[in-house]
């Protein structure tokens, strides 16, 4: 059989061979094959290699790799490897192209077991522990980032869920408050009236007595709020202690203006757009200016 690597050459050639080659294309079930092969391996870094290889070859299928049974093989091992960089893998193969139904459910489920696997590490002081927890939380963002590019209103359910599980911390307690800005960040890109006003009402956790000790919270949650009012076009205030009754105003104001409803995605979604970062060096944060 031929290794992963091989085929996945083969399957990138695949446009440029035409119809005269047509019958030797490579299928799914030889990818999937030659995939087991090689993600049997006991090395994290081969695994990962393994996952990716088959993502970037299941593209050029002609159903741009969008079939249940793949969707299937990347929701397993992002769910059943405890590699980090493997999982990595399999949630970046998860993040577009895919099929829909699957990759949402198995995305929103893995969101809520890294949630639960935070607040467990919470509590345990050793390095272990800590660096496991920073590993669940650069996953959980990137779970936060591939659902926002599916507008549907199971993954805004998932990550609304989410957001309304997050408290501040009192004192020295150690609620998880550090999945507050990704949580926000993807439901103001999915930008539904629901979505938008799942974030607005979180300002009001975070706001007077709770300033105290989550003003870094608050204030990363302002700016998150204010980028995407600017990019709206709506402009933003400045941050201060009273900056949830500034955007439960701005809410009443456009609210009208945000879609109603996401509905269901019947079709897997396109590869994102790249969008470049255009602010200059010595441009202010959102929300750092009062606007006009």
């Amino acid at each position: 059989m031929l290794n992963l690597p091989i085929l996945a050459f083969l399957v990138a050639l695949g446009p440029l061979m035409g119809a005269q080659d047509a019958g030797s294309a490579v299928t799914e079930k030889e990818l999937r094959e030659a995939f087991r092969k090689e993600y049997a391996s006991t090395d994290e870094a081969a695994r990962s290699e393994a996952i990716t290889a088959l993502s970037d070859a299941s593209r050029t299928l002609p159903d741009g790799g969008s079939s249940k049974m793949l969707a299937r093989t990347f929701a397993s091992a992002m769910k059943s490897d405890k590699s980090p960089a493997v999982q990595a893998a399999a949630v970046g193969a998860l993040a577009w192209g895919r099929h829909v139904e699957t990759s949402i459910d198995a995305m929103s489920d893995m969101l809520h077991e890294l949630s639960k696997l935070s607040a467990k590490l919470s509590t345990r002081p050793d390095e272990a522990s800590r660096t496991q927890r920073r590993q669940a939380t650069q996953l959980y963002t990137q779970l936060c980032q591939a659902l926002s590019r599916h507008p549907d209103d199971r993954s805004l359910k998932a990550l609304e869920d989410e957001l309304r599980k997050q408290r501040p911390r009192s004192g020295s307690g150690s609620a998880s408050v550090e999945f507050v800005r990704p949580l926000s960040t993807a439901l103001l890109q999915l930008g539904s009236q629901k979505a938008v006003e799942c974030v607005v009402s979180t300002t009001a956790v975070f706001s007077g007595s709770a300033l105290v000790n989550n003003g870094g919270t608050a204030r990363g949650l302002h700016e998150v709020l204010a980028a995407y009012s600017e990019e709206v076009g709506y402009g933003a205030a400045a941050y201060s202690d009273r900056y949830d009754q500034f955007w439960r105003k701005w809410l009443k104001e456009h609210k009208s203006d945000l879609p109603p409803k996401l509905g269901k995605l019947k079709e897997p979604v396109e590869a994102p757009e790249y969008r470049p970062n255009n602010r200059s060096r010595d441009r202010k944060r959102p929300g750092e200016r009062e606007r006009p």
